[in-house]
């Protein structure tokens, strides 16, 4: 941008602190700009140090950022600011900055502007890509501006070996304040090993006013990041993985090792544990995703059951200094297991076995820098623990006092140590509470009784087995206790009968199985049974040896048998007091609804369903608003961005994300189309989301692209569905979408594929040129394609071999839904092709088409054709070189049907027209020009290719000859003439050969010398225009001739023409001259010499003779022209006197003439006699008196001066010149001085100040008026008399004359008031005539206009808003009430005379 500085390489390295850049170049900084520039301070030592700056501000530049001194911690940074004011280009400096450190160090930082004294281009921007972590792609980008007002060309050279690619590598710059005046060059650097860049960049400028080499340096340090994992055990030892051992489900153990960056610069290490496939997956391609979508669909389906990872890593996310080390913990924690797929086990109980765990742990630094893979080990198995006994029966026991059983736990692992920790109630405790059981051991334990309260009592101690370093529970298993609390004590004799009792009394088996205490010998055979573990707590199964037991005891045993695999038993023996109640209540089940659901309730229903724990629905965008959305890059390409992506949503992230439409209809679709749909996702996140489109399974959708795109936080991305079938089908699929590599869902996809079929308006057309009615060698037909589907259908025609003369437009196209398009086919048949009938066909190709194609037959018909010249020969006789000679053939169709015929190009004949079609027995004229540069002989032929038809030909005879032009005079020579006066020499120029010539007379280096054609010398009898023109003139340097085609108008006056004549006035440059003189004439030129300051004259005039426009060479007569200019003796005022337009008076009236006066005044200091001749005028029959000079002599002295009036009187309507000739001192032989005096007769007439009288539009019943203004030219007195049209109720309009109807020399204008009012809408325009009082008439035009109409009075109203009223009458339209008005149109004459407030006031009253 601009006011950036161009950043020097050089950099400034100390053991304590480092400044990059210490070399600030402003040389490029415009005028009335300010630079900002950054700077960067590090600590690069192993001590915090305090930076501060010994100056921070110059005359030029100021530091911002270190004013007041500064603490930076070992590899630490700060950016400094250094601003540049704004200078002028002229302007240089240098100044420096030090900043030192509390150690003592100092550093210079430079600021430098060079003088720039002029701009041409310039080079912006640095190249100093620094510190790179390779391999790596980066790029930079540099302005090029052009500061002239011309385009520069320029070129880019790269100096030195360098990994750079520049673009582009050369132009063309615009002018400065052109849109391409700038170029930016983009320099790309590509590095793939360490190494140091240094080079230059060189911009060669070429153009009108600038040759500059523009040179830009290039540096870079290129290094590559190196990790490597220490053993934790030996530091100095590297770590190749990790083993974690086995440890109990739900324990976890940490390990600690270090990571040691071996690089020369700070790394960013990203860390992250998972399966080997995980990490496989990260380095996919972009374009081919199967194995993603393979491995997305593995992963979403193992974490629907899945649980925490049993490797975790911390920090996943930290920075390592060069050379530094990170400490990096891996947990190991396998989760732990349900506490019903394990329970207490017996002596014969199986072991559990061990569950391996396989992971991966990455360590990659941030870029494309060193990826560590450390494999992580580690096993687990359920802990291994026995009770013995598991039921405690402590029996009857009396109030206050206590009664122990023993128990033991044992260790059936060989591997791992167990630590317990039993849980105590208000009646039973154990002793040791916790404690820890080593492999293959087991522990005594001293369970007491002492009861609270009386009755029953059974509860479980929970045996927890906590995780190693005895913080959480892994594992838990009960110790079931019962007993009685009795006031007194029970004998065991007793027990049974009691038991028995119990039992008859509650009549459930299932309650004295759970509150009964057994005899001991049924305890010590119930201690060997083993739990199931298939079965919930507190159901036992009992061996058949417990058959054999003694009678007493045989009901309880049936019992226990009998429902130990019963749920209901179980709980009731466990709650029995807590046992739910029946309350005799029905459920209720209503009646299903009457109709069946349709397809749209149906999905309206079940919508709300599919919602729960995935994306919401979103509504279908419009096409802007798809058009404004981005597509975002394919994956992730950071490491940041992989640590998002790889993170499954939780369930209210999903909900949160929206994704839609989620039914995609595509409607009906052509077989084998392509038919786009969107559909977008909006993240609302504050992290990237990766969505991939599983588009494996669905061929039809293999054209989809992008797949896959990587959402920003808070972004809305699209996906462009494109569906393309080749089967006719009705397409009804679900397309898998899947977020972040595990979370899978889908939308449903519907279609309708349909064939393309395409109708014709005509399967045969017929192509006659006998009835075409054009010249074209062609004939065409229109012909209808029509698509009467809904969808677009593609066409292609396809033309048979025989066809080759037919061509159709468009040969290819589309065709929209349910519309037409025209072909135009066209039949050119070559001119060899004979006359007949002539057959072809092609077939329409229609894409998704089923079926055979559709086959249209052509059938041209070419009628024979006769036609020939009816003249053999064309002779033109001579013709002169280069000019354009004419003539004209007439060509006869003695055929029997019209014939088509075109001229075959001619080297020197040109045919018009060149084409054409001549009906049968009608004749055309063909107008045949020639030019020929060369003087010969010519005879060649005009050659018709008649269609059908034998050519025909002409010949063309003629003499190419060379004009031959004369000039009488041998030179022109002036004399002496006086300065002011002008002399005229004859110039004759004959033509004595049979052709005309042309030629050109140069004058142009000479403004004192002019050429004129009297107006006797031609007659438009022989000359269309003026023989002489003028075609350059010096004032205007133009060099190219440029001929008169229009006409000059004549009139005729008493038999004499009169033309304007070429070179007639003042011209203060000099002129070129061309004439054309007929063949055996005779043109007399005038040579005038008009002299203007004292000087001598010598040149040498050229007659060049022209063919083609152009000078033949060797053909110019050259004559001498000798002149002196001496000082005026006689000084006039002017020299033309113009009257312009003038009335003419009938000679019975008497009229005063026009005068104008010059002044005569005596430049010489003696006494001058003047004597001023008649004009010329009167020599003219008719004309004699139109002139008049007074005085006609005068004697002056020494610069005395006399006035002379010159007076006009015309006629006759006519224009009138003449020459008024001066004599001195009695030499009337020779005029001194000529005066021109031209005017013009006009005959008396009326003038009106508009040339239309346009009426005000007004409504009904409202006046609009008028006023035209009524000019004199002419007439001494004159009445007036206005006639108005006869149809007055079709032109309902008054005149009148405010001011009176007389007009004359005292009245020079006079007003008209034009008045109009109707009761009915009307328009219309006439006429009125305005009459004097000699019989003469002047027609004025009048419109106006008179309606009701809102539209047509919306002028009207709009200028009388305030003087109108809306009125509406009962029973009627609304209408318009209007106040007494009128408008005037008042003319800007009328009011210039102050008659304004006169006319508004005859206007009112």
């Amino acid at each position: 941008m601009p006011g950036l500085p161009s950043l020097s390489p050089e950099t400034a390295t100390h053991p304590s602190i480092r400044v990059v850049p210490t070399c600030l170049e402003f040389s490029h900084l415009a005028h009335q700009e300010q630079a900002c520039v950054k700077i960067c301070v590090q600590n690069t030592g192993k001590h915090t140090r305090h930076v501060r700056a010994r100056r921070s501000s110059s005359a030029f530049c100021r530091l911002l950022g270190l004013e007041s001194p500064i603490c930076l911690a070992p590899g630490l940074q700060k950016v400094l600011q250094v601003t540049c004011q704004q200078l002028p280009e002229t302007q240089a400096f240098r100044e420096s900055f030090i900043i030192c450190a509390d150690d003592g160090d100092e550093i210079e930082v430079l600021c430098t502007k060079t003088c720039q004294t002029g701009k041409s281009v310039m080079l912006e921007g640095s190249l100093d890509f620094g510190d790179l972590t390779g391999p790596t792609k980066v790029s930079k980008v540099t302005r090029l501006t052009n500061f002239t007002q011309h385009p520069v060309p320029f070129s880019v050279v790269l100096e030195g070996r360098m990994p750079v690619l520049v673009t582009p590598m050369s132009g063309e710059l615009g002018p400065a304040g052109s849109d391409s005046s700038t170029q930016k060059l983009q320099v790309e650097l590509r590095a793939t090993f360490p190494e140091s860049i240094q080079g230059q960049v060189k911009v060669v400028t070429e153009g009108a006013d600038v040759h500059d080499v523009l040179i830009s340096d290039i540096a870079a340090q290129v290094t590559t990041s190196s990790l490597e994992a220490m053993d934790p055990a030996s530091p100095s030892k590297p770590l190749k993985r990790l083993d974690f051992g086995l440890l109990h489900h739900g324990d976890s153990k940490v390990v600690t090792f270090q990571v040691v960056n071996s690089s020369n610069m700070t790394a960013v290490v990203h860390a992250a544990c998972g399966l080997p496939q995980d990490f496989n997956d990260a380095d996919r391609s972009a374009k081919d995703l199967s194995g993603f979508v393979q491995a997305a669909r593995r992963r979403a389906k193992l974490l629907k059951a899945a649980a925490p990872p049993p490797f975790t890593i911390a920090p996943a996310q930290a920075q390592v200094k060069a050379g530094g080390r990170l400490e990096l913990q891996v947990t190991f924690q396998p989760a732990s297991k349900d506490s019903e797929s394990s329970g207490v086990r017996g002596s014969t109980a199986a072991p559990p076995s061990e569950e391996p765990f396989g992971y991966v742990c990455q360590l990659r630094a941030e870029g494309p820098g060193t990826t560590l893979m450390l494999p992580l080990r580690g096993a687990a198995r359920i802990p291994c623990l026995s009770i013995k006994p598991r039921l405690l029966q402590f029996g009857a026991v009396p109030m206050g006092t206590s009664s122990e059983l023993p128990c033991r736990l044992a260790n059936d692992s060989d591997k791992l140590m167990l630590r317990y920790s039993i849980a105590q109630t208000a009646s039973f405790h154990c002793k040791p509470a916790h404690g820890a059981i080593l492999p293959g051991a087991e522990t005594p334990l001293l369970v007491t009784y002492n009861p609270k309260a009386l009755g029953p009592q059974q509860t479980q101690l929970e045996v927890h087995v906590l995780t190693s370093n005895s913080t959480a529970v892994v594992w838990t298993r009960p110790i079931l206790v019962t007993g009685l609390a009795d006031a007194q004590a029970i004998n065991p004799a007793e027990q049974h009968a009691q038991a028995k009792s119990l039992g008859k009394l509650q009549g459930s088996p299932s309650w004295a199985a759970g509150n009964f205490l057994m005899l001991p010998e049924v305890q010590a055979q119930f201690n060997d049974i083993p739990m199931d573990e298939q079965h919930q707590q507190h159901t036992w199964t009992l061996p058949c040896a417990l058959k054999k037991a003694e009678h007493t005891n045989k009901r309880i045993v049936s019992d226990l048998r009998r429902n130990r695999s019963t749920h209901q038993t179980t709980a009731r023996a466990v709650n029995e007091l807590n046992k739910p109640q029946d309350l005799g209540l029905w459920r209720m089940r209503p009646k299903s609804p009457g109709c069946a659901l349709t397809r749209q309730m149906e999905q309206e229903l079940t919508a709300g369903l599919s919602q729960v724990n995935q994306p919401r629905s979103r509504a279908l965008l419009g096409p802007e608003a798809l058009d404004a959305i981005a597509l975002y890059k394919v994956q992730p390409s950071t490491d940041c961005e992989w640590a998002e992506v790889n993170k499954p949503l939780s369930k209210q992230e999903l909900e949160s994300i929206a994704v839609g439409p989620r039914h995609v209809d595509f409607g009906r679709v052509r077989l084998s189309a392509i038919e786009a749909r969107h559909i977008t996702v909006f993240n609302p996140l504050r992290r990237h989301l990766h969505i991939v489109l599983a588009t494996d399974r669905l061929p039809e959708l293999s054209l989809t692209e992008p797949v896959s795109q990587l959402i920003p936080p808070g972004a809305v991305a699209k996906f462009k569905l494109v569906l393309n079938a080749d089967e006719e089908q009705s397409f009804v699929e679900d397309l898998e979408y899947i977020i972040n590599g595990s979370q899978i869902f889908s939308l449903q996809l519907r279609a309708d594929v349909e064939p393309a079929s395409l109708q014709l308006s005509a399967h045969e057309l017929d192509f006659d040129f006998g009835e075409a009615d054009s010249a074209q060698p062609w004939v065409q037909k229109n012909l209808v394609v029509r698509n009467e589907e809904p969808f677009s259908c593609n066409f292609r025609w396809t033309l048979r071999e025989e066809a080759s003369a037919w061509t159709v437009e468009p040969q290819e196209g589309c065709v929209g839904p349910n519309s037409s398009l025209p072909a135009l086919i066209r039949w050119t048949p070559l001119t060899e092709t004979p006359p007949g009938e002539h057959l072809a066909s092609m077939t329409l190709d229609v894409e998704g088409a089923v079926g055979d194609k559709k086959m249209i037959t052509l059938r041209g018909v070419r009628p024979e054709s006769n036609i020939c010249f009816c003249q053999k020969v064309l002779d033109l006789g001579a013709v002169p070189v280069g000019a354009l000679q004419k003539a004209m053939a007439v060509i006869r169709n003695i055929g029997q049907s019209d014939a088509i015929f075109e001229v075959v190009p001619h080297d020197i004949l040109m045919c018009t027209p060149d084409r054409a079609r001549v009906p049968k027995g009608a004749s055309l004229s063909l107008d045949i020009a020639m030019s020929v540069m060369v003087p010969r002989a010519i005879s060649t032929f005009v050659a018709l290719d008649v269609h059908a038809g034998k050519a025909a030909k002409l010949m063309v005879k003629a003499d190419v000859v060379l004009p031959a032009v004369e000039v009488a005079e041998a030179s022109y020579e002036f004399g002496e003439v006086s300065i002011g006066a002008t002399t005229k020499l004859p110039v004759t120029v004959t033509n004595p050969s049979a052709v005309s010539a042309a030629l050109t007379i140069g004058l142009a280096m000479h403004p004192q010398f002019k050429l004129e054609l009297p107006r006797d010398s031609w007659s438009m009898d022989d000359y269309d225009e003026s023989p002489l023109s003028v075609i350059s003139a010096a004032a205007t340097g133009s060099a190219t001739a440029s001929r008169r085609t229009s006409r000059s108008r004549t009139r005729e006056t008493r038999g004499t023409r009169s033309t304007r004549q070429t070179g007639e006035g003042d011209s203060s440059e000099g002129s070129n001259y061309m004439l054309r003189i007929l063949p055996r004439k005779v043109m007399k030129l005038l040579l005038v010499f008009k002299a203007a300051k004292n000087s001598e004259y010598s040149f040498m005039l050229d007659f060049k003779l022209l063919g083609a426009g152009q000078s033949i060479e060797d053909a110019v007569i050259t004559r001498s022209v000798t002149a002196k200019a001496l000082r005026a003796q006689l000084l006039a005022s002017n020299v033309v006197v113009n009257f312009a337009t003038c009335v003419v008076h009938a000679r019975s009236q008497a009229s005063e003439p026009h005068t104008q006066d010059l002044s005569l005044t005596s430049n010489v200091n003696r006494q001058l006699t003047l004597h001023i001749g008649a004009p010329s005028t009167d020599k003219q029959d008719g004309a004699r008196g139109v002139f008049t000079v007074e005085p006609r002599e005068a004697v002056l002295d020494a610069g005395d001066s006399v006035f002379v009036t010159i007076s006009f009187a015309p006629i006759e309507h006519m224009r009138y010149s003449a020459i008024v000739p001066v004599f001195l001192d009695g030499n009337l032989a020779k005029s001194y001085l000529d005066i021109r005096v031209d005017g013009e007769g006009q005959d008396p007439s009326l003038r009106f100040g508009v040339r239309e009288c346009i009426l005000p539009t007004v409504p009904l019943n409202v006046k609009s008026q008028a006023v035209v203004e009524i000019f004199n030219e002419g007439f001494d007195n004159l009445e007036l008399q206005a006639h108005l049209p006869a149809d007055a109720v079709h032109c309902p309009i008054e005149v009148s004359f405010p001011e009176g109807n007389l007009i004359g020399t005292a009245s020079y204008q006079l007003p008209l008031l034009v008045t109009f009012i109707s009761d009915v809408p009307m328009s219309f325009s006439t006429s009125i005539a305005i009459e004097g009082s000699d019989g003469s008439r002047f027609p004025l035009l009048v419109s106006a206009t008179a309606d009701a109409s809102l539209l047509t009075l919306q002028t009207f109203i709009e200028m009388n808003s305030q003087k109108l009223v809306w009125t509406r009458q009962p029973a009627q339209a609304p209408g318009i009430n209007v106040r007494p008005v009128s408008w005037c149109c008042l003319s800007r004459g009328w009011l210039a005379l102050g008659l304004k407030q006169a006319a508004l006031q005859s206007l009112t009253g």
